[in-house]
C-alpha cells in the first residue's frame, strides 16, 4: 500500500473521529436542552465545527473521487485545521487539565474527575496535528512550477496577476481573522470570563500599543507557519500557487524567514500595485507563480 493511500485512510479516521465527537456533543446538548431548569447558551463559533467537518468530508470525496490525485480542497483543510489547532492550543490545554465539571446529584453538587480521558483525547488530537502536517507536507511537495517553452528551447514561470495576489491577501486575511476570532472567543469563555486577570498592568492609553504588537505578532505567526514551513499559504492554495526562487525551485529556508520579516515594512501588503510583484518577494529574489502536480 502507498503512502498517499495510507495518508488518504488515516485522514478518513480522523473525520469519523471529528464526527463521532460532534454527534456526541449534539447529544448532550439535547439533554440538557431537555431540562426545564437548564439554561444554557452556544457560543457562534461552536456552528463552525459542523462546517469544517461538512468541509473535511468534500475534502476527502475530492481526493476518492479523483483517485488520490486532486489534493487542493483538503491542503486548505489541513492549513486551516492547523492553523485552527496552534492557536486555540491554549484554551485546549486549560479544557483537558485544568478544568473541573460540577454536576448535581440530589441537590448535591460533585465534582467530576476526567484527567485520564482528557489525557486520552489530548494525546489523540496532537496524534491528529502532527498527522494534518505529515500530510500537508506530503501534499505540497508535489507542487511545482508551471513552465512555459520558449522558442530556444528553454523554459521559463510567469509570476502570477495582480489580482491573484490581491486574492491572497483577501483569503489569507479573512480566513486567518476568522480563526483568531475563534480562538479568542475561547480564550474568553475559558480564562475572562471565569475571573482571570489578562490586563498585566496594561495601561487604557497603551492598548491601542497592545493590539498593534498583538496583530504584528500574529501576522509573523502565520507566514512562519504558512510559508517558511509549507511554502504556502491559504489564499496561495485557494488559487493554485506556489513560492519559487530565481530558477523555479524551492527557495531556501532564509529566503523563507525573509519574507515573512518583509511584510513589517509598512505597506508590504500594497507593495504589489507598484510594481509585478510585492517588496517581500523582489527583497528575497522569490517569485509567487502557477502551480501543477507532479
Amino acid at each position: 500500500m502507498d503512502k498517499r493511500r495510507i495518508i488518504f485512510i488515516l485522514l478518513s479516521c480522523t473525520f469519523l473521529y471529528s464526527l463521532y465527537f460532534y454527534v456526541q456533543s449534539e447529544l448532550r446538548f439535547y439533554e440538557m436542552f431537555k431540562d426545564p431548569e437548564t439554561t444554557y447558551s452556544r457560543s457562534w463559533t461552536y456552528y463552525i465545527f459542523p462546517i469544517t467537518i461538512a468541509f473535511q468530508f468534500f475534502a476527502l470525496l475530492q481526493l476518492l473521487l479523483t483517485k488520490l490525485k486532486r489534493t487542493g480542497l483538503i491542503r486548505v483543510f489541513l492549513l486551516y485545521a492547523l492553523l485552527s489547532s496552534l492557536v486555540g492550543l491554549p484554551s485546549y490545554i486549560y479544557y483537558s487539565f485544568f478544568q473541573t465539571i460540577e454536576r448535581s446529584y440530589d441537590a448535591e453538587k460533585v465534582v467530576e474527575d476526567h484527567s485520564v480521558r482528557n489525557m486520552v483525547l489530548f494525546v489523540i488530537s496532537m496524534c491528529m496535528l502532527a498527522l494534518n502536517i505529515y500530510a500537508l507536507q506530503f501534499f505540497q511537495k508535489e507542487r511545482i512550477p508551471v513552465l512555459k517553452p520558449q522558442d530556444d528551447g528553454t523554459s521559463v514561470f510567469s509570476p502570477v496577476t495582480k489580482w491573484n495576489r490581491f486574492f491572497h491577501r483577501f483569503f489569507d486575511v479573512t480566513i486567518f481573522s476568522f480563526i483568531i476570532f475563534q480562538a479568542a472567543n475561547s480564550l474568553k469563555f475559558a480564562f475572562i470570563d471565569r475571573g482571570f486577570d489578562f490586563s498585566i498592568g496594561i495601561s487604557r492609553g497603551d492598548e491601542g500599543f497592545a493590539v498593534v504588537i498583538l496583530v504584528t505578532f500574529l501576522t509573523l505567526l502565520y507566514y512562519f507557519i504558512t510559508e517558511v514551513i509549507f511554502n504556502t499559504t491559504i489564499g496561495k492554495t485557494i488559487l493554485g500557487n506556489v513560492i519559487v526562487n530565481n530558477v523555479g525551485e524551492k527557495p531556501s529556508i532564509g529566503q523563507r524567514i525573509g519574507r515573512t520579516f518583509c511584510r513589517l515594512i509598512p505597506f508590504d501588503a500594497l507593495s504589489f500595485l507598484f510594481g509585478y510583484r510585492g517588496w517581500h518577494d523582489s527583497i528575497t529574489d522569490t517569485y509567487v507563480v502557477k502551480a501543477k502536480k507532479e
